[in-house]
């Protein structure tokens, strides 16, 4: 969580309310809190803190982003992988 939030500092933006749902969906995964902290440094506004409408716009994108990838995986699974 540091990294973040001195991540976001360094460059002048705050995750602010945008970091506690970014850490509860990552659930600890560092490729997924990658993508979301990229997604919602984008959103945060410079000099500012990130609010819940960032947060939201940033886990859409990073959704979006990343849905292709996981229906191939998904399609690309076998019966026994799926259930």
């Amino acid at each position: 969580m540091r990294c973040y939030v001195a991540g976001f500092a360094a460059r002048g933006r705050d995750p602010g309310g945008g970091l506690g749902p970014q850490l509860g969906v990552s659930e600890g995964h560092p490729q997924r809190a990658r993508l979301l902290a990229h997604h919602l440094y984008e959103r945060a506004p410079a000099r500012g803190a990130a609010d819940i409408e960032h947060w939201t716009d940033a886990y859409e994108a990073a959704r979006r982003e990343a849905g292709g990838e996981i229906d191939v995986l998904w399609q690309s699974a076998s019966d026994l992988e799926t259930q």
